[in-house]
Order: structure tokens, then C-alpha cells, then sequence
């Protein structure tokens, strides 16, 4: 079809422009856009946080949480809350391969169960403070009352009944108390067992897998006397040692290498007050010292020194191994005390004590010169 032709002298209109819909401002992550002209790029302003700082999967809204001082199963909008101790690690054994480790365990295991000894025996002590108190008070209250002129009976009768309850609460709490400390004890008991079982097991597979390493001085004395040095054994080597001599273990790891005094007035304590010691046997004689290895026949508490009892074809006395700086000194037993320069037939008894044990393979034994 054709067009018409356009008359003369009229003129061309121009074509309207096309209606743009205008889009609504949109939002980014919550945040309106900013817009100045139709067409115009939309800008965010500096002062708005960027959310590329922020992790991807928290909100907007929500401010990142730092997460690295709380536990792992913690949640972050709930504090950590710190509940009940947890139990001693020696509780769990499989967790301690090292022998330094079974030790601290056992030692801390030890001393908590001193201090919850201790916390008991001071409530114990608080309730008859308390008791004695309480039950003096209200004698003397009845005194007063039968001392007044016309004194109720309903009155004396209600003091006695609170006496008599007070005397049945206080009752009730020791023997709440005693309750308790017998439960500990029992506790406790069974977790040291076990500690020492875990301590006894690593002593016994150190010894075999790695026998300790002694390595042994004979200083000649004029007058065909001896006197025998061992190089102080390392931390590991100084446990493992002992079992291979006695068949027992050190109450403590480090306990060859401890030389602290309470008294400086007294010579170094050759045995820990632990495990049945007395604060007065921690510096026995040497008779009363083979007592009470004899009697030990799984732990000694040994402090500064190895010990080995009269057994076998040895010395018929006790012997033991006194650190001297850096250096174990052989003495034996003489009358009350010991005595470190040996005859020539002393010293190879003692000596033949250590070459027994290499030629079975428990320990590697070195002859080294002064």
C-alpha cells in the first residue's frame, strides 16, 4: 500500500520518546542504593561497611563474632561458662605415652588428693568449732532461764527443742561429711591405683626397648681403697635405672636430680614425706632407710639417690647411689650410716651388681676413666 504523499507546507512532527519505566532503587544486602540522576550508576558510601570483610555465610545485620577464645562446641551466642574441674589426667591413661607425662599425671593426681584431705579435716574441724559452740551457748541459755523467778515451762520446753535440734543438724552434717570423705577416699584410691599401674607399665617398657645407659669411674684411693662414680644417668635413664636394680620406682621423675633442703642446717633428705613416710624418717639411718625400702616393694620415694637392697649374689648390705653434683657416689651400709671408700673386694661386689644386669641385656654399662 502506497503512502500519501506529505502536503505542501505541512510539517514533519517529530516522533515522541518512548516512556522508560523508572526501576525502584535497589537494595543491596539491605542496604538502599543511592542514586543522583535518572541513568546514573548507583554508589554506596565510604563510611558503609564492606561486606568482603565479613565472612560468607554471616549476615549483614549480625557483626562477625571472633570464635578463636571460645571452645570449639561452643556456640558463638552463647557464653563459655565454666562448669566442674575436670578430672585429673592421669584418669586417662591411653592419652600418656612418655614417662615424664605418667608422672605429672600421678604426682598431680597426689597432690589433690592431699588437698581434698586437707579441705575435709578443716570442715571437720569447723563442725565441732561450730557444735561446741552452739552447744555451750544453749547450756548455758538453760542455766539463765532456770536461774529466772517463774520461768514458763512452755519456755524451757521450746529451748530444749531447739537445742535438740540443732544438736541433730549438726549430727547430720558430720555425718554427711563423713560420707563424703569416705566416697573420696575410695575415689581416690582407685584412680591412684590405676596411675600407678600406667606409671609401673611405662617404667617397664622403657627399660626394655631402651635399656639405660650407665657409665661407670673407679677411682683408686691410697691404700688399695676404691671409690666408684656413675655419670649422672639422664631424667628418663635415672627411672629406668632403679627398676633395673631394684625391680621398683621412683615416687617422682626428676627425684635423682632433686637436691632442695627444707633445713639448711641438715643435710639434703634422702626420702619424700609421700607414701606412707613420716616427716621424721626422711633422714633415717641406714637401718631404719632398709626398713622401709623392705617394706615398699613397688614404690620407693627416693630423693637424691638410687638404692639397691642385699639380695642375690651382691653385697649383704644395703647400697646405695648419693648424687654429688654431677656424679652418683657407691656407698654402703655401716652401722647407722654409709660409708663411700670401699675395699677392693666392696667395690666389686658393687660393680659386679651393674655387669650382672648388662650381661642379662637391662642395661648397657660403659667404663669410662677419670
Amino acid at each position: 500500500m502506497r503512502r500519501a504523499p506529505a502536503r505542501p507546507g505541512a510539517t514533519k512532527r517529530k516522533a515522541a520518546p518512548a516512556r522508560v519505566a523508572r526501576k525502584k532503587p535497589s537494595a543491596t544486602r539491605g542496604r538502599p542504593a543511592r542514586t543522583s540522576a535518572p541513568g546514573a550508576r548507583a554508589t554506596i558510601p565510604d563510611s558503609a561497611p564492606s561486606t568482603l570483610a565479613q565472612r560468607h555465610d554471616t549476615p549483614v545485620d549480625v557483626p562477625a563474632v571472633r570464635r578463636g577464645r571460645l571452645a570449639h562446641d561452643t556456640p558463638v551466642d552463647t557464653p563459655a561458662v565454666r562448669g566442674a574441674e575436670p578430672r585429673p589426667a592421669i584418669a586417662r591413661p591411653a592419652a600418656m605415652e612418655s614417662l615424664e607425662s605418667a608422672y605429672e599425671g600421678w604426682l598431680s593426681l597426689r597432690t589433690l588428693h592431699q588437698k581434698t584431705r586437707e579441705r575435709l579435716e578443716e570442715e571437720r574441724k569447723r563442725l565441732e568449732h561450730q557444735g561446741a559452740l552452739l552447744v555451750g551457748a544453749m547450756k548455758v541459755g538453760r542455766e539463765a532461764m532456770a536461774a529466772r523467778p517463774g520461768a514458763l515451762v512452755a519456755t524451757e520446753r521450746a529451748t530444749a527443742d531447739v537445742a535438740s535440734e540443732t544438736e541433730a543438724r549438726l549430727a547430720q552434717a558430720r555425718s554427711a561429711l563423713e560420707a563424703q570423705a569416705i566416697e573420696a577416699e575410695a575415689e581416690f584410691a582407685r584412680l591412684l591405683a590405676n596411675a600407678q599401674a600406667v606409671v609401673r607399665d611405662r617404667v617397664e617398657r622403657s627399660a626394655s626397648l631402651s635399656p639405660p645407659l650407665v657409665r661407670l669411674a673407679v677411682q683408686s684411693l691410697p691404700g688399695d681403697r676404691r671409690i666408684l662414680q656413675l655419670q649422672r644417668p639422664s631424667p628418663d635413664d635415672s627411672v629406668t635405672v632403679l627398676f633395673v636394680l631394684s625391680g621398683r620406682i621412683p615416687s617422682r621423675y626428676e627425684s635423682l636430680r632433686d637436691d632442695a633442703s627444707d633445713d639448711v642446717s641438715l643435710p639434703p633428705a634422702s626420702l619424700y614425706a609421700e607414701l606412707g613416710i613420716d616427716a621424721v624418717d626422711v633422714r633415717p639411718t641406714a637401718t631404719r632407710l632398709e626398713e622401709l625400702l623392705a617394706a615398699r616393694p613397688e614404690v620407693w620415694p627416693l630423693k637424691g639417690m638410687l638404692a639397691v637392697l642385699p639380695d642375690g649374689p651382691g653385697p649383704k648390705r644395703l647400697v646405695r647411689w648419693l648424687s654429688r653434683g654431677p656424679v652418683l657416689e657407691a656407698e654402703i651400709a655401716e652401722d647407722a650410716g654409709f660409708r663411700s671408700v670401699l675395699t677392693p673386694e666392696e667395690a666389686e661386689q658393687v660393680s659386679g651388681q651393674l655387669m650382672r644386669h648388662s650381661l642379662e641385656q637391662r642395661l648397657t654399662l660403659e667404663l669410662v676413666r677419670q
